[in-house]
């Protein structure tokens, strides 16, 4: 594993731009089925590709009865029930009555499966184990993912979460990135603690917007290898609002320092795959002012060089 320097440069000056309509799920998952939104011409490929099983992966997870987690659910449950879990810190009882955004207090998984459509650096190659979670205490009007967040179903046991990463692991995928994260951190914990116990081999990956408690975060150390904030905005009381997340810029900054502090600077292996660090996302949005864009622009040129910025336009347009 080597530490890969990355060169300072101006990101936005230096993107090119690809197709509109472009969009970065692309999710082959367990059964074979794509899931695609604006999938664009250059990623036709991905139709035809078959996922063969990597016979030289011998990590096994091993067999845990179905009590296994019977302590550790129990001390957790106590966390739902005065949920400080974001930085809007509600106390919402989600164990006594499902919040509207955020869910009630179980593990939800609505799908799970390969990504190809990520950033080269993490799903090159074997492609990203994506795991999408239930749940998420923003209201973007931009959401892809709308339909896999705002669902009561898919109910996961912590055994079948682990299963569900041993499969991705055996799949051929380069990482396990979990997405969504920021309601169930409380049973994440659990299932990074485990896979650590057990020498998962395969780096993790914690895909949020960046509005995270620094507290929970803290509670995570050691056991997240990459975190990926997708970065949203700065000061526009417009997706503030809409959004409903208060000083998310300020928050952003507050979590990217401890982010940074837990992982260090960011460590490719030998095929040039991110395993550790932070990776700032941030989707070029239309509707921001000019102002505010090159706010943004200059704040992420800002960034140390350790922490790998990735710019995309491949924004999906309101209707």
């Amino acid at each position: 594993m080597s530490n890969q320097k990355v060169k300072k440069q101006n990101y936005f000056k230096s993107k090119k731009n690809s197709a509109a309509g472009f969009q970065s799920d692309i999710v082959i998952d367990e059964d074979g089925d794509i899931f695609i939104s604006f999938f664009g011409p250059e990623l036709l490929h991905l139709l035809n590709r078959t996922i063969e099983f990597d016979s030289y992966r011998s990590w096994v997870l091993p067999d845990l009865p179905p009590d296994y987690f019977a302590r550790d659910l129990k001390l957790i449950k106590a966390e739902y029930e005065n949920c400080l879990l974001c930085p809007k810190e509600c106390g919402h009882n989600r164990v006594k009555n499902s919040h509207g955004n955020c869910g009630d207090w179980h593990l939800r998984v609505s799908n799970f499966g390969i990504s190809f459509g990520d950033e080269r650096e993490i799903s090159d190659g074997g492609g990203s184990g994506v795991l999408f979670l239930n749940g998420c205490p923003l209201t973007c009007p931009s959401c892809i993912n709308e339909e896999k967040v705002r669902d009561d179903k898919n109910g996961t046991t912590i055994n079948d979460f682990l299963k569900m990463c041993e499969s991705l692991y055996q799949t051929g995928a380069n990482n396990i990135q979990i997405l969504s994260p920021s309601v169930s951190l409380p049973h994440i914990r659990i299932i990074l603690q485990t896979l650590k116990k057990y020498s998962f081999p395969l780096p993790i990956i914690l895909k949020s917007s960046g509005y995270e408690s620094v507290s929970e975060l803290k509670k995570l150390e050691g056991l997240v290898d990459v975190y990926l904030p997708d970065y949203k905005f700065s000061s526009s009381q417009f997706w503030e609002k809409e959004s409903g997340a208060s000083k998310y810029h300020e928050t952003f900054i507050e979590c990217l320092e401890e982010m940074h502090r837990q992982t260090g600077d960011i460590k490719k292996n030998e095929k040039d795959i991110i395993t550790r660090g932070v990776m700032i996302r941030h989707v070029l949005n239309p509707y921001i002012k000019s102002v505010e864009r090159k706010f943004i622009e200059d704040f992420l040129n800002k960034q140390s060089k350790g922490i790998y910025i990735s710019i995309l336009d491949n924004f999906v347009v309101l209707e």
